[in-house]
């Protein structure tokens, strides 16, 4: 505060004002610091995001910038408390014991509830933290809880096969060519489990997974399951709409896929074009699979001659197309012709341009063997970042947002984030989940 001139003692000098080193508008200057905090707020919005002509479009520009530093200083508190809060005070309070005299080491108190033990990113418990006894040192002994419990793919796979089925986003696999990924959601891994009918999605992405680790190269291209339902059982208006416009096929050597049949049951597709032959292979044992193959081989002549006429391509034209019958182990159950699949596929590519004589195995301890390597296989190819992607929609992003801040919120079981649009929960809910611990539907 500056000093104080009285304005009374000089009636009629007009510059009196002028020659005040500050102009006091109320006795404690509180109009004064607010106009300046007002003016310094808008020359800093001004610089950020452009000018602002009108006092509403201040305020709720300044309204949306304290209420996200606002969430984000929380965010930050809560996780530093839960972090170490607990192994630090009981620190405190043993070196309050030493500094009244006390050699004892202060005990841990347990607690006789069992949420008491927290939990880590994949919902495994954690012992509680030792004596002072077994600790040495000041600043070393202070216990990272998370850091004990780092999550393993082993743990992470037995944590979400416990759980029921959501459609929270657990992988992201990226496909052959590295241009677009598959989402792999919670559901769709459980279907690995076993005794369970696999899901599309997850034998395609096992089948990119294995083309990644062989290096095939370009030499074999992986079809879209749903296009080759299309090629081999779809009427002719479906094939039209079934250009595969962005494909020069004269690059390949050839294609592996599946098909699905009456929706129950999954059979192997593999186009040769090195020998000219294509193979529809049953996991079950079935008599007809030679004249499958051959049906399978009039299907794709009748959509390469017409992919050619409407685009004007030439690839693969002069071919003749025959069926062939591959050697290969026989179903043993009723769930595991998609595991099948999947092992013929990565057969195949590991000897192509060869045709090989399948075998593995086929019994159910062996196929239950198969399913969890698999779906490890799935969760160590992920490239999906659960701290920087919401773990809904597997976006940093909502859809069609257009807004500059996004609210989002963390699950304190497993630590991962998620847009609060994509949750749909009620405004009351939210409130109360920001307030309070909030598991969400996975850990729930």
């Amino acid at each position: 505060m500056g000093q104080d001139h009285d304005i009374s003692s000089a009636p009629g000098d007009n510059n009196a004002l002028r020659k005040l080193t500050r102009q006091n508008i109320t006795k404690d200057n509180k109009t004064q610091g607010v106009m300046e905090k007002s003016q310094w707020d808008l020359k800093h919005i001004r610089f950020t995001s452009g000018r602002l002509t009108r006092l509403d479009d201040f305020v709720a520009q300044y309204r949306i910038s304290h209420t996200a530093l606002l969430k984000e200083y929380e965010d930050s508190e809560r996780v530093f408390r839960r972090k170490t809060y607990r192994v630090e005070k009981e620190i405190w309070k043993e070196k309050q014991q030493k500094k009244r005299g006390r050699s004892k080491p202060f005990p841990f108190k347990t607690s006789k509830k069992k949420s008491s033990v927290s939990e880590g990113p994949i919902g495994k418990q954690i012992s509680p933290p030792q004596p002072r006894s077994s600790l040495e040192g000041d600043h070393e002994n202070i216990v990272d809880i998370k850091s004990k419990t780092t999550a393993t793919p082993q743990n992470q796979l037995t944590t979400l096969w416990k759980r029921r089925d959501t459609e929270v986003v657990v992988s992201v696999v990226p496909t052959q060519t590295k241009v677009t990924s598959f989402i792999i959601h919670h559901s769709e891994l459980c279907t690995l489990r076993p005794h369970q009918w696999l899901n599309g999605e997850i034998i395609e992405a096992l089948f990119h997974i294995a083309a990644s680790e062989l290096e095939i190269g370009n030499s074999i291209y992986i079809l879209n399951h749903y296009m080759a339902g299309v090629i081999l059982f779809g009427e002719k208006p479906q094939l039209a709409r079934q250009k595969l416009s962005k494909i020069n096929l004269n690059n390949y050597q050839g294609i592996v896929s599946f098909v699905n049949i009456d929706n129950v049951h999954w059979k192997f597709l593999f186009i040769n074009a090195v020998n000219h032959t294509v193979y529809l292979v049953d996991p079950s044992r079935s008599p007809t699979e030679k004249d499958d193959s051959i049906h399978a081989a009039q299907k794709l002549s009748e959509y390469i001659q017409m992919r050619n006429t409407q685009q004007r391509k030439t690839e693969w034209q002069n071919i003749q197309w025959k069926g062939g019958v591959m050697t290969h182990p026989v179903q043993q159950d009723g769930s595991s012709c998609g595991v099948i699949v999947v092992l013929m596929a990565r057969e195949i590519m590991k000897a192509f341009p060869n045709v090989p004589i399948l075998q593995f195995g086929t019994s159910r301890k062996e196929m239950a063997n198969e399913r969890k390597m698999m779906a490890l296989q799935i969760l160590k190819a992920s490239v999906f970042d659960e701290a920087e992607n919401c773990s809904m929609c597997s976006l940093k992003k909502p859809t069609g947002c257009v807004h500059r801040f996004i609210n989002w919120i963390q699950c304190d079981s497993c630590e991962r984030w998620y847009h609060e649009k994509c949750l749909g929960m009620a405004k009351e809910d939210l409130e109360q989940a920001r307030a309070n611990r909030w598991s969400c539907i996975l850990c729930s």
